[in-house]
């Protein structure tokens, strides 16, 4: 699973993607639509928690992909507040 970006109407679009093996190439399909704002399905209910929208999983859930809390960081990186990805960072050495 990945971040992938397309332009749309002069604005960026984000979803979640994932390549796959079909012959003798890989292809991809998207997984879920983060619109042109993926911060909307981030929520901070205080300190230093933090949450992504359940819809999120429930649809990866759908395509057989059950995904781990350092696999969505990951995809949502550069969306985390800053304090919260000195957090993590402190905790996996090698994350970024």
């Amino acid at each position: 699973m990945y971040l992938a970006r397309q332009i749309i109407n002069h604005k960026n679009n984000y979803y979640i993607r994932a390549s796959y093996p079909e012959g003798d190439c890989f292809k991809s399909r998207d997984l879920f639509d983060l619109g042109s704002d993926p911060t909307q399905f981030i929520t901070y209910p205080g300190g230093h928690g933090y949450y992504y929208d359940p819809a999120i999983e429930e649809t990866l859930e759908d395509f057989g992909i059950i995904p781990k809390q350092d696999e969505l960081d990951h995809i949502f990186w550069e969306f985390l507040d800053p304090e919260i990805r000195h957090v993590i960072t402190g905790f996996q050495r090698n994350f970024h």
